[in-house]
C-alpha cells in the first residue's frame, strides 16, 4: 500500500473541483475549505491530494507520460482514429486530440491553484498547527513549491517555444490564489520563476531529508523495511507521512528536477552541480549509494519499473488496469520500430532496458507498465517514474560536451571533454548491462545530439521524456515530417 491511500479525511471539494475558468478560482465552499486546514492532517491530507491529482490519467498516470506524449515522441505505431493516432501525426485541434490538451491546461492549473491555496495557509500557520513542528511545516511548504514549480515548467516545456530568449509571452505563472487574473510571461521570466520556487523548496526540504539520508535507501524509500536503520538504532518515521520518501518531492528529487530546469534554460554548470548532489548521495553510515542502477537479477523478480534507479514517482493504483486496456482489441501501443534490436538497442541484447521488450509476433510492446511476476511486483506495480538516475548522467553529459565546444579549446582538452561525455553514457551503459559500453566518437554537436537521443530512447519508454529531448535540442523527431510542430495549441477558452 503507498502513502497516497493514507488520507485522513476528504479532500475539500473546492480544492479538487475544476473551474470554469482557471483564472477565476474562488473557493466553491469557503467554510469547507476553512475545516480542511483547521488541524494539521488537514494540510497533509490537501498536500496528497495534489500529488493523487498529478497521478490522474489526463496528467501523469497516462497522457504525459506513456500516452500522448510518447506518441508525440514517435515511440508508437497506433491503430487509425485513436487519441494517439493523431498525436503521433501532431493534429492537436482535431476531435481527438484537443479534449486532451485542454484537460491537461486545466487540469495543470487546477492543481497549481491547489499548491497555492496550500503554499499560503501553511506560510502563515504556526508551528503549533503540525504534528511535527517546524520539520513538518518545511516539508509541506517545500513539497507544494516544488510541485507548483514543476507542474509550470511542463505547462512551459508542452505549450511555449523552446527557445529562452523568445520575446513572446508564452504561459502565466500563476502564484496566488485565489486568481482573478494573471499576465502571461516569457520563457526567461517563468523559468527564473520556477527556478526561485525549486531553490526555496530544496533550502527547506534540505533540513528534513539530508540529517535523515538513510531512509532515501531502496528498501527504505520503496518498500517501507526499516530493518536495518532499526538494527542500527537510528530515527525511524512515526508515520505514513513520513515515509515511502520516492513518492515525494524529497530534497535529491528536487535537485534533479533543479538540473532538469537549469539544462532547459542552457545554465549547464548549474544542472551539473545539481546533479553532483543526486549521483554522489551516500548513506555513509551504510557506505551505500542512495540511487542505483537496478539489476537483471531484480528485473526478472518484478521489478519492471527499475524502481532503484528512479529518484521521484508519483503512485496510481489503477496503473495497470489503465495500460491493459492498450494490450487488447484495436488500441494496441505497439513500438514503431519492429526490430529493437537491430534499431534502438543497436545489438545491446543484454540491456536490461531491452529485456523489458516484449515479442508479439512481428511487434514490440513495452511491459513496463503491466503486471510482472516475481517477489518484487508488489513494489512496481503502483509506479509512475517522474525522474530517473540516467537522466542525471545525459545531463553531465551536456554539460562535458558543451564544454569542449569552446573557441580556442586545444586538441587534447577537446578530446578529453568529449571522452569524459562518452564516460556519462558509459555509465548508464554498464548499469543496465549493455555489451556496448562506448558509442562511436566523431565529435561535433551534430555526433552527440544524435548519440544522446539515441541513449534517451532506449532510457524513457514509457515515461514521457523523449519527445522534450527533440523539442529542446531542436532535432526532428523520425518520421516527422517537413514541420516541427512541438507547441501544443492554447484552449480557445483559456488562452489571454
Amino acid at each position: 500500500m503507498k502513502i497516497y491511500k493514507y488520507l485522513i479525511g476528504l479532500i475539500s471539494l473546492s480544492m479538487l473541483s475544476a473551474c470554469s475558468d482557471w483564472l477565476d478560482i474562488q473557493p466553491q465552499d469557503t467554510t469547507e475549505d476553512d475545516q480542511l486546514f483547521e488541524t494539521g492532517e488537514g494540510f497533509r491530507n490537501a498536500l496528497n491530494g495534489v500529488y493523487r491529482q498529478m497521478a490522474g490519467s489526463s496528467m501523469y498516470g497516462k497522457e504525459l507520460t506513456w500516452g500522448a506524449l510518447d506518441a508525440m515522441a514517435k515511440y508508437y505505431t497506433p491503430s487509425t482514429g485513436t487519441n494517439e493516432y493523431y498525436f503521433s501525426r501532431y493534429e492537436y485541434t482535431g476531435t481527438n486530440a484537443y479534449p486532451v490538451v485542454q484537460n491537461f491546461w486545466s487540469t495543470a492549473y487546477n492543481c497549481i491553484a491547489n499548491c497555492n491555496n496550500l503554499i499560503q495557509r501553511t506560510q502563515k500557520e504556526p508551528v503549533t498547527t503540525f504534528m511535527k513542528g517546524a520539520d513538518e511545516k518545511n516539508v509541506i511548504l517545500g513539497e507544494a513549491l516544488a510541485l507548483r514549480a514543476i507542474l509550470h515548467f511542463d505547462i512551459m516545456r508542452l505549450f511555449a517555444s523552446a527557445q529562452m530568449n523568445d520575446p513572446m509571452k508564452q504561459i502565466p505563472f500563476v502564484d496566488v490564489y485565489p486568481c482573478t487574473f494573471k499576465e502571461y510571461g516569457t520563457n526567461e521570466e517563468v523559468s527564473d520563476l520556477i527556478i526561485k520556487d525549486l531553490k526555496q523548496a530544496k533550502e527547506l526540504l534540505a533540513k528534513f531529508d539530508v540529517p535523515r539520508i538513510s531512509w532515501m535507501m531502496s528498501e527504505v524509500r520503496w518498500k517501507n523495511d526499516y530493518q536495518r536503520l532499526i538494527s542500527s538504532a537510528e530515527e525511524v518515521p512515526e508515520d505514513l507521512f513520513f515515509a515511502y520518501r520516492s513518492y515525494r518531492l524529497n530534497y535529491y528529487a528536487i535537485c534533479g528536477m533543479l538540473a532538469r530546469v537549469y539544462l532547459y534554460k542552457g545554465m549547464y554548470e548549474e544542472a551539473f552541480r545539481e546533479t553532483e548532489i543526486v549521483v554522489n548521495a551516500v548513506a555513509e553510515k551504510y557506505q551505500e549509494y542512495i540511487f542505483n542502477f537496478t539489476n537483471s537479477r531484480d528485473m526478472a523478480a518484478g521489478n519492471s519499473k527499475l524502481y532503484d534507479e528512479i529518484i521521484f514517482a508519483l503512485s496510481n493504483q489503477r496503473l495497470e488496469e489503465d495500460y491493459r486496456t492498450y494490450r487488447s482489441g484495436n488500441e494496441k501501443l505497439y513500438l514503431s520500430n519492429w526490430s529493437p534490436l537491430s534499431g534502438w538497442f543497436a545489438g545491446d541484447a543484454n540491456d536490461i532496458r531491452y529485456k523489458l521488450l516484449v515479442e508479439e509476433g512481428w511487434d514490440y510492446y513495452s511491459s513496463k507498465y503491466l503486471p510482472a511476476e516475481g517477489t518484487l511486483k508488489k513494489y512496481a506495480m503502483d509506479i509512475i517514474p517522474m525522474l530517473r538516475l540516467g537522466e542525471m548522467y545525459y545531463i553531465r553529459a551536456e554539460y562535458y560536451n558543451h564544454l569542449s565546444l569552446a573557441d580556442n579549446l586545444e586538441p587534447d582538452a577537446k578530446e578529453a571533454l568529449q571522452k569524459q561525455a562518452l564516460e556519462e553514457f558509459a555509465k548508464v551503459r554498464r548499469g543496465h548491462g549493455c555489451n556496448q559500453e562506448y558509442v562511436s566518437t566523431s565529435g561535433g554537436d551534430a555526433w552527440f545530439n544524435r548519440e544522446l537521443l539515441n541513449e534517451a530512447r532506449r532510457e524513457f519508454i514509457g515515461e514521457g521524456q523523449l519527445f522534450f529531448y527533440y523539442k529542446r535540442l531542436g532535432e526532428k523527431i523520425p518520421g516527422m515530417g517537413d514541420t516541427k510542430n512541438f507547441v501544443l495549441p492554447y484552449p480557445q477558452n483559456e488562452a489571454l
